[in-house]
């Protein structure tokens, strides 16, 4: 990506503070549900995920960590990355925003009447999407529609939510996360310091198995989410690894 293409009005804001996650249900913004329209890993008995509830909803293979605050829909297939992109409410835009945080098979957006479109490069992050009524994100083998009735209409029949046709999301559990780590491991929260000497210690005893990958294509560095590609696979060069975490 070229630097002259790159504005940094278009950056994902995300959240300073935990706080503001928390004040989600007191910030006005525009009902949004995925409708699931067929999937490879969810079960079509229930067929809507509230996104409306939260400012943000990350979707990924694995469950979220510790260190997150957002929920996840959890596709668990390995066509799906482990965190692989992001729902969220841009309220200077009043839009619904959606980034592909540099996912190997990639993030599809499909406009009604219009053709499907790859949001990125695989291993490179994409510029937020905006999404609109009825648009179709595919994911791996999962189809989802997005609904987005103006408040004073309500729901329609196929996204309104109740108790028996939610999907559930997936939330962070520090605690349980804390109690099952393995001897040894420090959780990030307790000790920063030790948190690094600990992860890089496992780098270094990993490294002789470790696969080898690429970071993406160089004009990918002054994208703004390229400090991010890291943290989903593996630089080719373990000393690199190591200066990331100094």
């Amino acid at each position: 990506m070229a630097e002259r293409d790159y504005d940094p009005s278009l950056e994902f804001p995300g959240f300073e503070n935990p706080e503001e996650l928390e004040q989600a249900p007191q910030i006005k913004r525009q009902p949004f549900s995925l409708v699931l329209l067929k999937s490879a890993v969810l079960s079509t008995k229930r067929r809507v995920v509230d996104i409306t509830q939260h400012l943000e909803v990350s979707i990924g293979r694995d469950r979220p960590t510790g260190s997150s605050s957002s929920p996840r829909l959890r596709l668990k297939e390995m066509a799906v990355s482990k965190y692989h992109a992001i729902l969220y409410w841009d309220a200077q835009r009043d839009l619904w925003g959606l980034v592909d945080v540099g996912s190997v098979h990639g993030t599809f957006v499909q406009a009604e009447g219009g053709a499907s479109r790859r949001l990125s490069p695989p291993k490179v992050a994409s510029h937020p999407h905006f999404l609109r009524h009825l648009d179709v994100i595919t994911i791996g083998g999962t189809h989802l529609q997005c609904h987005m009735h103006p408040s004073k209409e309500g729901a329609c029949s196929q996204c309104e939510p109740n108790a028996s046709n939610l999907i559930p999301l997936t939330y962070p559990d520090a605690i349980a996360q804390k109690e099952s780590a393995p001897e040894g491991h420090v959780h990030p929260s307790s000790d920063p310091k030790a948190s690094m000497a600990s992860l890089k210690k496992q780098l270094l005893a990993r490294h002789d198995h470790s696969p080898r990958g690429s970071p993406g294509p160089s004009e990918s560095r002054n994208h703004p989410y390229y400090h991010l590609l890291p943290l989903f696979y593996n630089p080719p060069r373990l000393d690199a690894q190591i200066r990331m975490l100094d």
